[in-house]
């Protein structure tokens, strides 16, 4: 059998590998943590929860699971934060764990931001993107309406460009699109005059490393 990575080595690695296997019909998900008093037995944890479900299967084992018409499962790590997440299918209640599917709940996810930003994971107009959060995004705007207002606008731009590490997905973009013509609405309504070489808006996504070696 072939052993599946579930190790990530970023926050940036985890939600890509999360939107790939979602886009692969891996629809249902369970989020949990591993308790921070145990983190030196996280990998004996990792170990047992892998072994509740099928999930240590090769490609030509994950096949015949699907013609048999059951879920194939998928375990992701990083740091803390694990996810498990299963196809269509026949399942079996290995653990008690409530599975919620991605098509009527997005996957609320943190990263590693000192600011506490967290991420959506769910569905889009062409299929499944990843978002800013609700809460997230407010709090973003928000603090930048504050910062017009008051007229600090080294504070402006340094809020909105602060945002250009966060992955370029097309939900994230559209965000940073919406919230550049906040800027541009408050600054008229401030007198400021906007600029809009101060504002970088980068529309691209390079693929990361997402499991660690």
């Amino acid at each position: 059998m072939k052993k599946e990575n579930y190790l990530c080595d970023s926050w940036q690695g985890w939600v890509q590998q999360i939107l790939n296997l979602l886009t692969h019909g891996y629809y249902y998900y369970y989020l949990t943590q591993l308790p921070d008093h145990k983190k030196a037995k996280w990998l004996v944890i990792d170990k047992r929860l892998i072994k509740l479900y099928p999930i240590d299967f090769s490609k030509d084992k994950k096949y015949y699971q699907h013609k048999r018409k059951k879920a194939n499962y998928a375990y992701l790590r990083w740091q803390k934060h694990v996810v498990i997440l299963h196809t269509e299918g026949a399942v079996a209640d290995y653990a008690g764990h409530k599975f919620i599917d991605f098509r009527v709940k997005p996957l609320i996810v943190p990263i590693g931001d000192e600011r506490g930003l967290t991420l959506k994971i769910g569905k889009s107009s062409d299929g499944f993107t990843i978002y800013l959060s609700r809460v997230s995004f407010n709090e973003v705007k928000f603090n930048i309406i504050e910062s017009i207002k008051n007229h600090n606008t080294k504070d402006v731009e340094y809020r909105f460009n602060s945002l250009n590490y966060l992955p370029g997905y097309t939900g994230i973009y559209k965000q940073r699109k919406s919230l550049l013509n906040t800027v541009k609405e408050h600054y008229k309504r401030n007198n400021i005059k906007f600029d809009r070489k101060d504002f970088k808006l980068a529309a691209y996504r390079r693929s990361v490393k997402v499991f660690v070696k």
